[in-house]
């Protein structure tokens, strides 16, 4: 067998608190700085390998045993152990279920690191940025989420204002205490910018003070989770944001809809110049997603992300809708053939024209005239 000892001569440890001590969320009385997340880490790491730990503890210190069998050695990514552990710290009944742990484990991160999960999912999968000045609490934070979204991750709160300005996700989950600028500050400043003034923010927060909390939900933050935090807990909470912002879909479909939302001032009269740039220049045929963005002072990707995420509907989807909708109109109360209307809203085919018509509302153009008569 291999052993491994570490003694510390500045500890000590009562012989009831050494029973205990890698028990999960277990802290030692008077020492408040950690979770109790970090020693049954370590205990289920050596177990995952076959060995065993234990810990004793005199006036002369503290020492712990690692010990393993002789074997191949084996790499084990960080990630890749995080998902056994958590399965096999599952809690014993529902009102403990609440509680899994994220992992508190310091680690230096490059303050420019931004990577994209590797995971494999829906092209059209919603996309949430996670921002963490620790790696492996991002690392951790990308596993539980890389199975349903697209998940994008910063190391800092500037790194993340600069993703998010680029890729417009649809949920943030910041930590509050990160050097430099910190959570509630980077909140502020996404939620002062017309392309990510609209995306969901959860901070997450070891700080239970309520002035801290007042300090993010004033600077826009829509939701706070405590560490150490449920990994469902965190789960749902995305999903329910990015389900609520879907609903935001009827804005196009209904006048009175986006009076009806509970969203900003600066996202309500985004809506209201698109559609009014929309409605100026829908006669051109050669109308394109670059020409809006550019009229509209964004990118391609960022027009797209922003409009997908208020209303549910792409750039294009919403041009043809807007199009469409005025074809009716012309129809119901203007002397013009279907033709002249196809053009009018800038179809460059009449025939495209009465295919799209058609599906959208379930009759061709020219049913629609021999209907009204």
């Amino acid at each position: 067998n291999y052993v491994l000892s570490v003694f510390n001569s500045g500890s000590y440890i009562s012989s009831a608190d050494v029973e205990a001590i890698f028990q999960r969320f277990y802290q030692v009385s008077g020492h408040q700085a950690g979770t109790g997340i970090g020693l049954a880490l370590v205990h289920a790491f050596v177990e995952m390998h076959g060995g065993s730990i234990t810990a004793g503890s005199d006036e002369k210190g503290t020492t712990f045993t690692v010990v393993f069998p002789k074997c191949e050695a084996s790499s084990v990514s960080f990630v890749a152990a995080v998902r056994p552990f958590e399965k096999s710290m599952k809690l014993q009944d529902e009102e403990q279920e609440a509680s899994s742990m994220l992992v508190d484990a310091e680690v230096t991160a490059d303050e420019e690191e931004v990577t994209t999960s590797e995971t494999e999912v829906a092209v059209d999968c919603p996309t949430v940025l996670v921002i963490d000045d620790n790696a492996d609490i991002r690392n951790y934070v990308k596993s539980l989420l890389a199975g349903e979204y697209r998940v994008l991750d910063a190391a800092d709160g500037s790194a993340g204002i600069r993703l998010a300005m680029k890729n417009v996700p649809d949920v943030i989950v910041s930590d509050v205490m990160m050097p430099g600028m910190d959570g509630v500050e980077c909140c502020r400043r996404l939620k002062g910018e017309l392309q990510t003034c609209h995306i969901p923010v959860i901070l997450l927060t070891a700080c239970s003070l309520d002035e801290q909390r007042i300090q993010g939900y004033d600077g826009g933050a829509d939701s706070y989770i405590s560490k150490p935090f449920s990994s469902q807990l965190l789960l749902s909470r995305v999903r329910n944001l990015i389900t609520n912002r879907r609903q935001l879909k009827q804005f196009f479909g209904d006048n009175q809809g986006i009076e009806k939302e509970v969203i900003s001032d600066m996202d309500k009269d985004f809506v209201y110049r698109f559609r009014t740039l929309v409605e100026e220049k829908m006669k051109d045929a050669e109308l394109n997603v670059e020409d809006l963005g550019r009229d509209m002072g964004m990118s391609r990707v960022q027009l797209y992300r922003k409009l997908k995420s208020l209303t549910n509907y792409s750039p294009n989807e919403l041009l043809r809708q807007i199009r469409l909708k005025k074809a009716a109109s012309l129809l119901a109360s203007a002397d013009m053939t279907v033709a002249e209307i196809a053009y009018e809203v800038g179809f460059s085919s009449p025939s495209y024209f009465t295919k799209c018509y058609k599906e959208q509302f379930g009759e061709s153009p020219t049913e629609f005239l021999k209907r009204r008569g």
